[in-house]
C-alpha cells in the first residue's frame, strides 16, 4: 500500500491536495474535533475526494460552524444502557 502525499493548500489551513490512483488531482480537508474526554487523545475528522479546493474549504467551514454551534454529533459505539447509566450517575 502506497502512502498518499498530501500537499497543504496555500489559501486554507487544513485543506490539502493529492493525486488519486488514476492520477487526478483531488482535494481533502481535516477538522479538529477537540480531545476525547475519556482518553485525552486528539480527535479529527477527515474527508477527501473533493474536485476543487473551494469545495473542500466549504465543507471544512460548515463542519467548524457546526462544532462551534454544538450541533456536530459524533457517532458512538457505546451501548445505550452504559450511556444511560453514566448519564443517570451525573
Amino acid at each position: 500500500m502506497s502512502v498518499r502525499k498530501r500537499t497543504p493548500s496555500k489559501r486554507f489551513g487544513g485543506v490539502y491536495h493529492y493525486q488519486n490512483a488514476k492520477g487526478a488531482r483531488r482535494w481533502g480537508a481535516v477538522v479538529d474535533l477537540g480531545r476525547d474526554w475519556e482518553t485525552g487523545k486528539r480527535r479529527q475528522e477527515r474527508r477527501e475526494g473533493f474536485a476543487t479546493q473551494d469545495e473542500a474549504a466549504t465543507w471544512q467551514a460548515e463542519r467548524r460552524r457546526d462544532r462551534r454551534a454544538g450541533t456536530l454529533v459524533q457517532p458512538s459505539n457505546e451501548p445505550l444502557g452504559r450511556y444511560l447509566d453514566g448519564w443517570l450517575d451525573t
